[in-house]
């Protein structure tokens, strides 16, 4: 695995093309995420989760020399951050392979690497990013995975996933899987929360996105993707962030 080595100037650069090409909501999950607060995220899909974590998580690597594991359903997957973070290396000057499956190590021997629901990665250690763990075959045990990848102090831990109808899913997000059941359950926070747990939570619609500088929908949105693509309901959890499905959902909590 050849070694990536990144100069001053070239963090510098990446610092800068962050600033110039994130959008507002992306700039608060980065915000949060420098005070190595652990962060829960119901999001819209693609208003760029994975660029904004790739980003992040290849600056830290740089700077703090702390490992990085991105987690999601299956490699392949997580092997679509990859390509962003290749692209930000291209940005800079530093030639990476978009596409190759492998992991990548830096000159100062941080380890940014990709794992499925199914890969044998509990003795890694490092800051984590759960991709769409709602999707998972099993949301719980890919989530104590992750949480035993980040357990050290000086890591943290990053979830972020559009709702599905996982009644397990909806109970990781608001942080009631471990509590009891009276708890009030937390359905949409949009203008972000930090949670008595520790946790800073947020839901950022499709709307929220563009009312927030996402310039990467066409203005009449809704209408195209309501009428040509999918049902009122699918369209609530993809694109609004709406739990309400799960949270109604009877099913086991595994």
């Amino acid at each position: 695995m050849k070694s990536m080595i990144f100069t001053a100037g070239q963090v510098d650069g990446l610092r800068e093309h962050f600033e110039n090409a994130a959008f507002d909501y992306q700039k608060t999950w980065y915000r949060v995420g420098q005070t190595g607060t652990d962060r829960s995220l119901t999001k819209s899909r693609q208003i760029g989760a994975d660029w904004l974590f790739a980003f992040e998580a290849l600056l830290d690597a740089i700077t703090s020399g702390r490992n990085q594991h991105f987690l999601t359903c299956t490699r392949p997957s997580a092997l679509n951050t990859r390509a962003y973070i290749a692209e930000f290396c291209r940005v800079v000057g530093v030639n990476v392979t978009p596409f190759s499956p492998s992991n990548m190590l830096l000159g100062n021997g941080a380890l940014i690497a990709f794992h499925g629901e199914y890969s044998h990665a509990a003795a890694h250690a490092g800051n984590v990013y759960l991709g769409e763990y709602a999707w998972a075959k099993n949301p719980r045990s890919i989530l104590q995975m992750a949480k035993g990848m980040a357990m050290h102090k000086n890591h943290r831990l990053t979830l972020y996933t559009t709702p599905s109808r996982s009644h397990t899913a909806f109970k990781i997000w608001n942080g009631s899987l471990r509590r009891p059941r009276k708890t009030v359950p937390v359905i949409h926070t949009d203008k972000g929360v930090y949670c008595a747990d520790g946790v800073f939570r947020q839901s950022v619609t499709a709307d929220d996105a563009i009312q927030q500088g996402c310039t990467l929908w066409e203005k009449d949105w809704r209408k195209y993707w309501l009428e040509k693509h999918m049902t009122a309901d699918d369209f609530r959890f993809l694109y609004l962030c709406d739990w309400s499905q799960a949270a109604n959902n009877a099913e086991e909590v595994k």
